[in-house]
C-alpha cells in the first residue's frame, strides 16, 4: 500500500487536524521500527527504505504488505488519539495496533529465512 492511500484512508475513518507532513513522519517512525526490529534480520541492506518519508513522496511504497497493512491505520489512529490527549482511546488504539503488528511480525518471520552469519568462524543463523 502506498502512503497516499493510507493518508486518504485515515482521513476517511478518523477525521483529524494534522498535516500530511506530520502523518508521514509518524509513518516513517513506524517503518523505521519495522525495518530495524523485523526486516533487517531477513532482507539485504540495499532494500532499506529511504527514511524519513516526506509528504511529497507521492508513490512511497510502505513496508508492510497486504493483508497486514491495516497496521498503518491503527498506528495513525493511536498517534492521533495520543496527540489529542484522548488517552482512553489511545490505550484502546494501541492495543489494536499491537495485536495487528504482532500478527504481521509472526507472519513475516514464518515466511522468511534469517540471513546466515559467521560467528567465531562457525556458520550460524541469527534467530
Amino acid at each position: 500500500m502506498t502512503a497516499p492511500e493510507i493518508l486518504m484512508e485515515i482521513g476517511r475513518v478518523k477525521p483529524h487536524q494534522y498535516t500530511d507532513d506530520t502523518l508521514m513522519r509518524w509513518l516513517s517512525e513506524l517503518d523505521g521500527r519495522v525495518w530495524e526490529d523485523v526486516m533487517s534480520n531477513y532482507l539485504p541492506k540495499d532494500q532499506k527504505p529511504a527514511l524519513p518519508y516526506s509528504a511529497t513522496d507521492a508513490l512511497t511504497q510502505l513496508l508492510i504488505p497486504f493483508p497486514h497493512d491495516d497496521v498503518y491505520i491503527k498506528w495513525l489512529t493511536a498517534q492521533i488519539d495520543y496527540h489529542n490527549a484522548d488517552f482512553d482511546r489511545y490505550n484502546n488504539s494501541m492495543l489494536m495496533w499491537q495485536d495487528a503488528y504482532q500478527g504481521f511480525v509472526d507472519s513475516f518471520t514464518r515466511s522468511h529465512v534469517a540471513k546466515a552469519v559467521h560467528i567465531s568462524g562457525i556458520r550460524g543463523i541469527i534467530a
